[in-house]
């Protein structure tokens, strides 16, 4: 797994099945709130799709311990089995509270892949 610090904070590349089980682990044993995102094409609803997710999660909120992953599934090299990576995403929509930074747009996405969003209705925004 490939690692740098963004403001202070773990940002990692799943690079290897091993790479994903270490996360998945992670991700079983997470008392916080895991952060969500999809990585596109590009911003249209219809033509463009997922080639990666992101995912922030620890064991605590704390600098050492909370860190982003991203798993690549559709770049020219270097994926991750895409029904693995769903399916991660599943299980924590379906069982972890989490967190969108665009839900519509992420949400939309990954329905079309199969994800099943255990929610509906409007989404409490976080304003500063």
């Amino acid at each position: 797994m490939r690692s740098s610090l963004f403001n202070g904070y773990s940002v990692n590349l799943v690079e290897s099945e091993a790479d994903f089980l270490f996360l998945k682990d992670l991700v079983e044993r997470s008392k916080t709130m895991i952060g969500v995102d999809t990585e596109t094409t590009g911003l249209s609803y219809v033509l463009d799709k997922i080639v990666g997710c992101c995912i922030s999660v620890g064991l605590s909120y704390s600098k050492t311990d909370y860190s982003g992953y991203y798993l690549p599934i559709r770049h020219v090299s270097g994926n991750l089995d895409e029904s693995s990576v769903f399916s991660l995403i599943d299980y924590i929509l379906n069982n972890k509270r989490s967190v969108f930074w665009n839900r519509d747009f992420d949400v939309f996405h990954l329905e079309n892949e199969g994800v099943h969003i255990p929610f509906v209705g409007v989404c409490m925004m976080l304003r500063k």
